[in-house]
């Protein structure tokens, strides 16, 4: 199989996993940014920290399994400007969810907050947006999100516009209906 139709099932698996505990973080992250300091705000730190620690997993799982599974090849039709902008989105949606987590794990030491949320601490819950990682922390959130929308309008353009059956390379369910 040198060229298949789809993704294997562990890769839709895992694109559609990470797609969600991706929004799980940001969600997270945005509540974190917004709550005051209590048992709760703790409580969101670590659920926030845990799904980056699961993002970065999920990104190194994926890598894995793309580069272990055989993959559908672009569209021949493709102009090569559109194919180096598929790609480079591709690329950003691996790389950049990693420099989020090695940004969280900056922020999180450089402002002490392990320390104080185990030794029972954490009412003097640090300025977070005071060291620099944070700065590259919110910057990577906003270009991730607009490398994620930029995904989803080409999937939706190949979708609805083109009517070319692209979006089924990531569908489960499609694989019911197309010879691999």
């Amino acid at each position: 199989m040198s060229n298949p139709s789809q993704y294997s099932k562990s890769t839709i698996f895992m694109h559609w996993l990470f797609a969600a505990v991706l929004v799980g973080g940001f969600v997270m992250g945005k509540v974190l940014s917004s709550i005051d300091i209590s048992t709760g705000k703790l409580l969101v730190y670590v659920i926030h920290g845990g799904l980056g620690c699961a993002i970065a997993i999920l990104v190194l799982v994926r890598i894995f399994l793309l580069l272990r599974s055989p993959r559908p090849k672009p569209d021949p039709s493709w102009s090569t400007p559109v194919r180096i902008l598929a790609k480079s989105i591709h690329i950003l949606l691996y790389i950049m969810p990693l420099v989020l987590f090695v940004s969280g794990v900056g922020i999180s030491l450089q402002t002490g907050l392990p320390y104080l949320v185990t030794s029972g601490m954490w009412q003097s819950w640090p300025d977070l947006l005071s060291v620099p990682p944070a700065q590259g922390h919110r910057l990577v959130v906003r270009l991730l999100l607009g490398a994620i929308a930029l995904h989803l309008a080409g999937a939706l353009y190949h979708h609805f516009y083109l009517k070319d059956g692209l979006i089924n390379r990531m569908n489960i369910d499609a694989r019911a209906t197309h010879k691999i």
